[in-house]
């Protein structure tokens, strides 16, 4: 959201930008591709490293769960509340939601990324070491399901290799294990970096197409240009030591930087909610898919069959003529299919 007149952080930024400086301690990890974290309605984004905030705007409540992405492709990074289950995307900084979808369970651990290199982030939901990836902002079943990595693993999103998709990398400690490819096995490239205390956040710093890793410690960032261990290229001090930090390309210029959330102050008008006023009624779990052949998947076993007759007919596993029934689609409950306009067969 470009403004005419650009208001100045005051004493928020102390600019210090040291090329080749070597890293220092503190902190967990976070990082671009995960939930932003942290509390609070007012947002301040820049566009540059620099001491003026190019967008300054008060979102959601202060209780929100929040993720930044390129939801419609514009080049452009915006925001997204999440409440329970349910999200809420936005197409423009400060804007009303213009996507709203159910997804996944309220439990769930989420991580965003364009998988599928079509310019439009989505959602991954993270159940121990199972991802299940989606290429759409939809409900429904997941375009891909892998495993990788352990359940315990801290884990990270970005293009490592300029390939246009984010893929994983997961963090132990000090040891980043980087992927290429959205499969298991082993990892493209191992690096050490930084400290296994260090707060990090990923992001396109110089608009190469890789994404590489920053160490955020207090208010100070240590950018690096290269997944490789050494020195950082870029220190810059940044914010306020409590302010929860997002990353992304706010402008569309093709380079991440940084932004802060904080806590609405006391003068503060109520804050927007970016919520529709009737949210999309999109399930969060699919009753019905097509059949693979005459096979039903697991979660989906009851066949709906068109007879020759023109009458729809539900066959159920202990049917007598389940297994040499073709369906047309699969079901996940008699009463989906009962809904769906089958009746049961009578055999």
């Amino acid at each position: 959201m470009k403004r005419g007149a650009m208001r100045a952080w005051g004493a928020m930024l102390a600019i210090a930008v040291v090329v080749g400086a070597g890293m220092a301690a503190q902190a967990p990890a976070l990082a671009e591709g995960r939930e932003v974290g942290g509390s609070g309605s007012q947002y301040y984004l820049n566009d540059s490293w620099s001491s003026t905030a190019n967008h300054e705007f008060n979102y959601g409540k202060t209780s929100d769960r929040v993720y930044t992405g390129d939801w419609n492709g514009d080049g452009k990074d915006s925001l997204a509340v999440r409440r329970g289950s349910t999200y809420y995307f936005a197409n423009s900084l400060g804007g009303s939601a213009t996507t709203v979808v159910n997804y996944g369970k309220s439990t769930d651990t989420v991580l965003v990324g364009d998988w599928d290199g079509d310019g439009k982030d989505t959602l991954v939901v993270r159940r121990g070491q199972t991802y299940y990836i989606s290429n759409k902002l939809a409900g429904g079943s997941a375009s891909t399901v892998l495993n990788y990595g352990r359940a315990t693993d801290t884990v990270l999103v970005g293009d490592w290799d300029g390939d246009g998709k984010d893929t994983l990398a997961v963090r132990r400690g000090q040891t980043y294990y980087f992927s290429n490819s959205l499969t298991g096995g082993k990892a493209s490239s191992v690096i050490n970096y930084g400290k296994a205390s260090d707060k990090v956040l990923v992001g396109d710093w110089n608009a190469d197409r890789k994404d590489t890793l920053a160490v955020r410690r207090g208010n100070v960032y240590y950018i690096s240009n290269k997944l490789s261990g050494g020195s950082a290229s870029i220190v810059q001090s940044y914010g306020r030591t409590t302010d929860t930090t997002l990353v992304g390309d706010w402008n569309g210029d093709r380079k991440d930087t940084l932004g802060v959330r904080r806590g609405a102050a006391a003068s503060t008008p109520a804050p927007s909610t970016p919520a529709p006023s009737k949210p999309s009624p999109t399930p969060s779990k699919p009753t019905s898919t097509k059949p693979s052949g005459k096979n039903c998947p697991s979660w989906a076993p009851i066949k709906g069959n068109n007879s020759s007759s023109g009458e729809k007919i539900y066959h159920v596993p202990s049917g007598a003529f389940y297994s040499r029934t073709t369906p047309e689609k699969c079901f996940s409950t008699e009463s989906a299919a009962k809904a769906a306009g089958y009746r049961a067969s009578k055999r």
